[in-house]
């Protein structure tokens, strides 16, 4: 609702790993399924990361936990970075470890993420800079 009234011009999609990779869980294990997603995001202006229903099918919460909200979140951001697309994160540890190093702003709701996202539409120098 908030970029249908605010950037009508602007869409939203939603890229799910397990539709793009559903023989392997929706995981990237090979260099060709990298390209794949950076094929996938090349023409975004802008993403929103965050993670949720992550590795349901372990077992072990600790390392669900581990898995998903640093090394996930941490890769996915990775990617959209080596994609060149700039992106606004949720605050899970996994993005705060990458945005030590590059200017990612970190946020703590969906409201702060859609004003950080409002910025960077508006802004074609904003996004740019974090090309």
């Amino acid at each position: 609702d908030f970029l249908a009234k605010h950037h009508p011009d602007t869409s939203f999609v939603v890229l799910n790993p397990d539709d793009l990779f559903h023989r392997t869980a929706g995981n990237v294990i090979t260099p060709s399924a990298t390209a794949q997603v950076y094929e996938q995001m090349v023409d975004l202006e802008v993403t929103i990361l965050r993670h949720s229903q992550c590795m349901l099918h372990l077992n072990d919460t600790r390392a669900q936990e581990w898995f998903c909200s640093r090394y996930k979140t941490g890769q996915r951001l990775v990617n959209a970075l080596a994609a060149g697309v700039p992106a606004v994160a949720f605050h899970d540890q996994g993005f705060a470890d990458v945005a030590e190093d590059y200017p990612v702003p970190l946020v703590d709701s969906m409201p702060a993420a859609l004003e950080q996202v409002s910025r960077l539409i508006t802004s074609p120098d904003l996004r740019a800079a974090d090309r």
